[in-house]
């Protein structure tokens, strides 16, 4: 679930170039969240700029997503979606909602350049960071729209409903939060 990050950035503001740096993360899934908190808790971040581009509005919690689709107890379709609250958008910090739709890099050596989103925006960067998870399928291959989860959501609790009991291969946190959800979920782990 948790994926290595390495981003090297200055650690103090006497290692800060003049021209303001603008660090640039996309995805705002747990790895995109862990970099912002950590350059969030930076000293010297308010002479940075940092943009979060993200193609929703909210962090989809997955523990809570695999249990709204087996149990209706606890309404976890509408906990699992946590907004992205007015932290990410204020002051240095800018919050984007959108897709990146291509990165070009400068031809002139410094690895800066700038992502171009679905709109056609462009954000200049001077560090990038590439934070996009990876695509769910199944049950919890879930819409972006809260619409759609509504609608995916209850087309899931049918098929579960529907069928006298369910093996889940694997003990990791999403397993077990699926088992414990449901009396008809079993767990196998690999011996």
């Amino acid at each position: 679930m948790f994926s290595s990050v390495t981003l090297t950035l200055p650690m103090s503001t006497t290692s800060i170039p003049d021209q303001v740096p603008n660090i640039v993360i996309v995805g705002s899934g747990n790895g995109g969240l862990v970099v912002w908190n950590l350059l969030a808790r930076r000293w010297w971040l308010p002479k940075c700029t940092i943009t979060l581009i993200t193609p929703q509005p909210y962090y989809i919690h997955r523990l809570a997503v695999i249990r709204a689709v087996i149990t209706d107890e606890g309404s976890y379709e509408d906990q699992g979606w946590i907004p992205l609250g007015e932290k990410f958008n204020s002051g240095n910090r800018k919050l984007v909602i959108g897709s990146v739709t291509g990165i070009v890099e400068k031809d002139d050596g410094s690895g800066h350049g700038y992502v171009t989103l679905d709109n056609g925006e462009k954000i200049p960067y001077t560090y990038l960071v590439l934070a996009t998870g990876s695509a769910w399928e199944g049950h919890i291959g879930h819409p972006a729209d809260k619409p759609g989860m509504k609608t995916w959501v209850n087309i899931w609790r049918k098929r579960f409903d529907a069928v006298k009991s369910v093996v889940i291969v694997g003990g990791g946190a999403i397993g077990v939060g699926a088992s414990n959800c449901n009396p008809q979920c079993s767990v196998m782990t690999p011996k």
